[in-house]
Parts: C-alpha cells; structure tokens; sequence
C-alpha cells in the first residue's frame, strides 16, 4: 500500500452503521476520487507526482489505463515480442496493455488493421473500453454507434460529472472521472459493483471512530469505523478522528483512501451534570447545548443516543459535537474522562501549574465554574487538568464532620459516613487516609475535600483544614451516639453549623451549644478537641451594596462571595435560611444590626458574609384566608396556592384576606406570620422585575404572587405574568415587606375586577 496512500485529504470519525459487504455507490468528489485512482495504480501522474489532469489523453494511455483498472492488470507481459496493430508493434510501449486488452476483448482496432496509439481518445470510445469491462458486448449496445453504446454508457451513470459528448476528445480529468464512475457501477446481470473486481469496496458516510490511542481496545494499527475494523499505514493523523466521509478499502483489510464531508467539529468537556442538563466547559466558558436526545452518539465501540449516553456522563468527558456544513448536529462523539486528577494543591505557589503544563501562555483555569487567573487557585483547591484544552478545573468544595463510619468497612473503604451523610471515595489517597492503615479515627472532626463528582479526593482534619476559626450560623446543637474505632459506643456534644456557602459542618464538641442555635458561632481547637462559641457582637460593617463595583460601603468585596441571610437569631424559633448574591442586595444599605458576620481571604477582600433577615426572602408569601379566635388565634394561610394553618398569638392587624409572610419550618409548619406594608397608589404596569406606581418604578420580587379578588372574602391565584398582560381590566393593590432600600420588594399584588 502506498505511504502517499492519505497524502488524501483525511479526517476520520466514528461509529457502526453500513458494512463493506453491502456499500453504496459513492457520490463523486474530486479529491478523493483522484487520490482512489491514484493510490489503485489506475493513473499514477508523472514522476513528480502530478496528474495533469487538463492533458489530452491518446488511445494508447487510455489502453492502460483501462488495463490499470481491470482484473487483468497483473497478466502484462512486459518484453513479450508480440505486435497486435501494424501501427503499434512489439517495441511501442504501449504494446503489453494493447495485446491484454484485445485479448480479453476490450479494445478492438479499426478496419485497416491499426490501432492508431498516438490518437487522441473520443468520449464515445472510452465509453466502449468501460461498458466492456463492465461485462456489455456488442449485443447490449444495438447498430447504431455510437448512440447506443453512450446511451447504454449513460444509463448506467458512467457520464456523470462528464461535460463532454460524441466526438470530443476527452483529458486525463475526465477519463479519471469516467474510471471512478465505472467503480462505482455495477457490474453486467449483478448487483455487484465493479469495484470489487480488484478486491476493494467504495463506502459513504464512513464515521471514523477510534484507534487505539482512544480505545485501547482497538489493535494498534487500526482504526475502527461505523463499517468495520480496517488497518492504516504509517500516512495516518490522529487529527482524522472524528469526522464522515468516503472510504476505499481492500478485501484484505487495508484502508485504500477516505475522503472527508465538509464539517464542522468542536470539541467540548464536560463540566457539570444536573438533573435536567449537562453543563459543558469551552473556550473559557461555561455553555449549555441544545442538542435532541435522540442525536445518535458514538462511545468507545458503543453506538447509542444522547438521551442514553447522558446518564453516563461524568466530569471530564470530552464530547466532539459534529455538524454538517449547514450547520445541523449530525452525531457526537465521546470519549470518556481524559482527565489528569485529582490532585490536591497541598501548598500555594505561583508554579503550581507545572504540575500539569509549562504551557501558560494558553493555560485557562476554571474555578468552581468560572474562568480565574491562575494565581486564584488556594491551598487544599483539587486540581484536574485536560491536555486537550490546556485547561485547569478547580474545585474548592468541602465539608466538615465527624468521622462515624466506613463501608463497607475501614478496611476497603469505598465510602465513609460522615455527620449521617454517605460520601464516596474518588482517590486512592482518600482511601489510604480514610482506611485502616491511616490515621484517621471514628470520632474525627474531618475536613472532606470533595472533587469534580462530590466524591472525596482528599480528606484532612479539622483543625488543619483552616488557619482561622471556622464561623457559621449555628443551625443544631445536641448530643448524640458514636462509635469509635473498636466499635463501641460513645456519647459526645457536637454542634452543626452553616457556612455562609450554605454547606453544613459538623463537629464532636468539649461543650454543650443548645443555648447557642440559631446564633453566629465560632470554631476552634484546642488540643485537637473542637470548642463552640458564640459570636456574641454585631459586625462593623456598614455602607450600601454596589454589585458592579463589588463593594459595600468602602469595603471591596471578592467576586466569589458567598451570603447567607437568615430568618431569625432567637434560639426558641426555628430558623430559614438562603443564599443571597450581590445583585441582589444591590442598592441595599447594610446596618450594623443587619450584618451579624463577614469574613476577608488573603486579599483583604470580603468572602463571607452572614445576614440577619435583610432579603425578606425566608419567608413565603401569600394571604391570610381566615382568622378565628379561640383562645390563641388560629389561621389559615395560602401561600402561593399552598394551604397552610398557623396558630399564635394574637397578631395585631392580622385578619382574613390580610397579605402575609410566614417563615416555614422544614416539617411544613409555620413559625411566624407577619402583614405586609401597602402602596397607597394603584399599580398601573407590571414588567418582569418591576411595578409602575403612582409613576415611581418599584422592585418586584421573583417569587412575586398575585390573587383577583372575585367577590368579598373570596380571593383566587393568577399567574403574575397574566395579571400584566391583563392589568388594564383591573385595579391592582401592590403589598411590599420593607422599603427597597433595606432590602425589601414586593410580594404580593391584589387585583379587582374592575
């Protein structure tokens, strides 16, 4: 097989669909049928390779040529001492092919007893040589040349491509276009195409889907394609993976040629997987892909949809997305985690990345999902790294607990319990620490460094977990049951706490903390034995919120903050909490009574950040539907088209159809209910955000509900965005927490026929 073999234009893809044995003929193309013709020896160009394609063509080059392309091209008998033709005797070079072909019948001279070799090849006597290969004899074509013999020629697809008619003389171009069309027609009385005469098949639509460079399952040497397993020379390019086209192959098994379909292919990598979409990683961004879950995918030697395939992705995985030239996804390919990791970034140093690449000049690192500097990265960060991207994934996910138990035991580890909670291991280096040989205990206080799936990568104690305390909202505080690592039973105080990430953490604690729930709490160790306290002074931080600048006041804020704003500090009620982000607060001037704690990272920047009660937005909205006395004053609440009962004491103020926030507990009662403040103006437009009243433009919040009130005591829910379409055929009440300034919105609006 010839090296020049894929001098061809390749790009190889994927995977199984039409096989060799049953191939379809395949549509013209000009570079790939000239490098078929070319790595066949049917015309092999000049000794520089070039095929002068734009040349005249003689009689006695076309000879060859159709001998070149026929079974009969190794019974040339160079040397033989044999003149067929007057004209072309035994010393014209021509005259081994010119004595095979008249012999087998595929060439006939002209009355006079000559062949004329140096004459320039008509279109309708290149049709004739082909037909005749073909198997058609002088019966199939009629009296009437050369009409019947191109007719017949026609019919059969042999002029396809060809601009040229009866009587002209054809160039080498079009009599390498007329070969490729007669391998691909079929053979006289068969179904058969006449390719396979000289043991090779033509296949379009051929995905080239792995060697075994991505499969290790494929035999060096090969590649394996949606038609089959075949063999490559040393011409191949690992670039050609991924791509369709058209495929010439030898009985044998050798790659002939491929010729690729103009496509576009864009290589993405999985970044996250949610419940209802796959998030993934490309040019230093996140995106998300609108692909049908029907789009079929290729997986290792697996072909399946995108619907399948997408349970089975994880972090890391590489998804080549292919699209034809109009720009639609043909299929995609997947090539399973080729990721480096993870590793823990034990120590910060500014070369850490050499770990991975000396390459920064293109290295893009991504940080718990955006795209940072590479001096962003911090101590116990896991790092995973994809040479295909030059990219770096961080991940700066942890949780903090008691080490309770191992499963299925602390032998062989593949998961730990720790604080009640099941966490897989990821690394062998979260198993050496965690197993018997390490030196980790049951009763613990452990700091999981969690990587790209939430599994553990990395896991170290508490106390070295951070150089500072560890402050959070204190959400329980108790005592429970442990077992140590003799499995016996234990009793010890622990606390669990809320970090302004809203993440949760839990440690075995010298001191009993029931006192301190739903109060700011302090961490610290001593002698490796955690101790509670209570934050027990309000923040200084004061100043309004600027979400584009990143500031609060004078203080510059970290572009990672993490805000936790919660419903209450009394330890008897029970508590909600939320995530709060900085577009949110914007515009919202923080008091020092607002702020119950901030933290700053090495940068002096503010990163955390914990709220008392600023958004509004732990509680839930809706309308008092009744109100009765009966001692302690019960009533009944829809919240947003959910029904609830609530009993307290007497709320002044509060009576049936009064809009309301309630702070509802995780066991589905309420805690408290408190009235909503009114605009004294009617609300006279409604947008997305916002509410027109008296002229002045107002916030609206998100979670927004409005009622229609259909006669006295009888209220209804309607969709706030039909409320807008419709606002002119009402008269609309808008009912606000607190003022904007302080973090208030509306919450509700009261809409009456008018």
């Amino acid at each position: 097989m010839h090296k020049r073999i894929i001098a061809f234009t390749l790009l190889l893809c994927i995977l199984f669909s039409c096989s060799i044995g049953a191939s379809a003929s395949v549509p013209y193309t000009q570079g790939f049928a000239t490098e078929l013709i070319r790595d066949m020896d049917i015309m092999v160009g000049d000794s520089s390779g070039n095929m002068n394609l734009d040349s005249n063509l003689t009689r006695a080059e076309f000879t060859k040529i159709a001998i070149a392309a026929s079974k009969y091209k190794n019974s040339v008998a160079h040397g033989a001492k044999i003149s067929v033709f007057k004209d072309c005797n035994y010393k014209h070079w021509s005259a081994p092919y010119v004595k095979v072909a008249v012999t087998n019948g595929i060439i006939s001279g002209y009355p006079d007893g000559t062949f004329k070799p140096d004459s320039l090849v008509t279109y309708e006597e290149a049709f004739v040589v082909m037909l005749k290969l073909l198997g058609y004899t002088s019966e199939d074509f009629g009296n009437t040349w050369p009409y019947g013999q191109v007719s017949l020629g026609k019919s059969i697809g042999l002029g396809a491509n060809i601009n040229k008619g009866i009587g002209d003389v054809i160039t080498r171009g079009e009599a390498l276009k007329l070969v490729y069309n007669t391998l691909n027609a079929k053979i006289k009385g068969t179904n058969t195409e006449y390719v396979s005469e000289l043991d090779a098949a033509l296949t379009e639509n051929v995905i080239i889907i792995a060697t075994n460079n991505e499969d290790t399952s494929v035999a060096p040497g090969s590649v394996l394609t949606s038609a089959g397993t075949y063999r490559y020379g040393d011409f191949f390019d690992p670039a050609f993976v991924g791509t369709k086209g058209d495929l010439a192959v030898k009985s044998n098994g050798d790659i002939i040629c491929f010729s690729p379909y103009e496509q576009k292919n864009s290589k993405y990598v999985v970044y996250s997987i949610l419940e209802d979409s796959v998030i993934f990683y490309k040019d230093g961004s996140l995106t998300e892909l609108d692909i049908s879950n029907n789009t079929t995918v290729y997986s290792g030697s697996e072909k399946t949809t995108f619907a399948s395939a997408g349970q089975q992705l994880t972090t890391g995985d590489v998804v080549y997305v292919v699209k034809n030239s109009a720009g639609a996804v043909e299929y995609l390919k997947l090539t399973k985690d080729s990721l480096k990791g993870p590793e823990t970034l034990s120590s910060y140093s500014s070369s850490w990345y050499r770990a991975f690449t000396d390459d920064l000049s293109t290295l893009s690192v991504m940080r718990n999902g955006e795209k940072v500097s590479h001096t962003d990265v911090r101590t116990n960060d896991i790092l995973y790294y994809s040479k295909d991207l030059n990219t770096v994934f961080a991940y700066a996910n942890t949780t903090t607990g008691i080490y309770e138990k191992a499963i299925p035991n602390k032998d062989t580890p593949t998961s730990v319990v720790v604080s009640g909670k099941e966490y897989q291991l990821e690394s062998v280096n979260a198993f050496n620490k965690l197993s018997s040989s390490g030196r980790l205990s049951y009763g613990n206080s452990i700091t999981l460094l969690l990587g790209k799936d939430g599994k553990i990568a990395d896991v170290i104690l508490a106390e070295v977990a951070t150089g500072d305390d560890i402050v959070g909202y204190m959400i329980d505080a108790g005592k429970k049951i442990f077992e140590n690592p003799a499995g016996k039973s234990y009793t010890s105080a622990y606390v669990t706490l809320m970090l302004p990430d809203s993440s949760t953490v839990e440690y075995a604690t010298s001191n009993d903390c029931k006192e301190f729930v739903n109060s700011v709490a302090r961490i610290n160790f001593i002698n490796g034995i955690a101790k509670a306290t209570k934050y027990l002074s309000y923040s200084s931080l004061t100043g309004t919120v600027d979400s584009y600048s990143m500031t609060i006041g004078s203080h510059k804020v970290s572009k990672d903050i993490k805000i936790l704003d919660v419903s209450t500090t009394r330890p008897d009620y029970g508590s909600v909490t939320t995530n709060v982000y900085m577009t949110r607060l914007d515009g919202v001037n923080l008091k020092e009574d607002t702020v119950l704690w901030y933290g700053k990272n090495e940068k002096g920047e503010i990163d955390r950040l914990i709220l008392n009660n600023v958004t509004g937005d732990t509680s839930t909205y809706g309308l008092v539907t009744s109100a009765a006395k009966s001692g302690q004053r019960s009533y009944s609440l829809d919240l947003g088209g959910m029904q609830y009962s609530y009993s307290g004491g007497v709320h002044n103020g509060i009576s049936a159809m009064t809009p309301v926030g309630a702070v509802l507990l995780n066991s589905g009662g309420v805690e408290t209910i408190s009235s909503l403040l009114c605009h004294t103006s009617k609300v006279t437009d409604i947008g997305t955000t916002t509410a027109i009243i008296g002229n002045i433009e107002y916030k609206l919040s998100d979670k927004a509900v409005a009622y229609v009130r259909r006669d006295l005591g009888n209220f209804a829910l309607m969709p706030v965005n039909e409320l807008a379409e419709n606002i002119e055929a009402y008269n609309v009440k808008a009912y606000y927490d607190k003022k904007e300034e302080n973090g208030g919105r509306i919450r509700v609006l009261i809409a009456q026929p008018k």
